[in-house]
């Protein structure tokens, strides 16, 4: 049903955004709740494998959990780790394409010499800080693990009282 589920959105998004007037703003409320559904289970590889032993359905349901109140702080920590590369090779590419177009020499001069080092700190962005980058999204995962410890048959202990007290 998941994926049947998803192939009918694909389709009507791609059809629907066809349209001249209407298409980019269903474009941005289809694309919305599919970052929220992607941001909510984004933590199941990590979970299993955490837990081996959890169900793939229980993964699903767990960073679900995991993820109430950070999907926030995940889409920031996305934006920060492929945004900014990405905004200042946007940015210093055009600049750079531009030379060949202007015919003055200082011109010239003035896009490359903005252009340059932007599109060479967005690559170098991308080169040096590629290693914390594949990280970032597991030690986000043991953070938001380490705030809220996940309650399975083997952590928890029934108290004198008869409620269950998580170790």
């Amino acid at each position: 049903w998941f994926a049947l589920f998803f192939g009918v959105y694909f389709i009507v998004f791609a059809l629907l955004t066809e349209i001249p007037v209407v298409g980019p703003w269903l474009a941005i409320a289809f694309e919305i709740p599919y970052l929220v559904l992607c941001f909510g289970i984004s933590q199941c590889t990590f979970l299993l494998v955490d837990c081996p032993e959890m169900k793939p359905l229980d993964t699903f349901k767990e960073s679900w959990r995991l993820m109430k109140g950070h999907k926030w702080r995940y889409l920031w920590l996305s934006l920060r780790i492929v945004g900014i590369p990405l905004i200042l090779i946007m940015l210093g590419y055009p600049l750079i394409l531009l030379v060949v177009i202007a015919e003055d020499l200082v011109l010239q001069g003035v896009l490359l010499a903005i252009g340059l080092p932007l599109l060479l700190a967005g690559l170098v962005w991308i080169i040096c800080i590629f290693g914390r980058v594949i990280m970032l999204p597991v030690v986000f995962f043991e953070t938001i693990k380490g705030e809220k410890t996940p309650i399975g048959p083997a952590d928890e202990e029934v108290s004198n009282d008869g409620d269950p007290v998580v170790l």
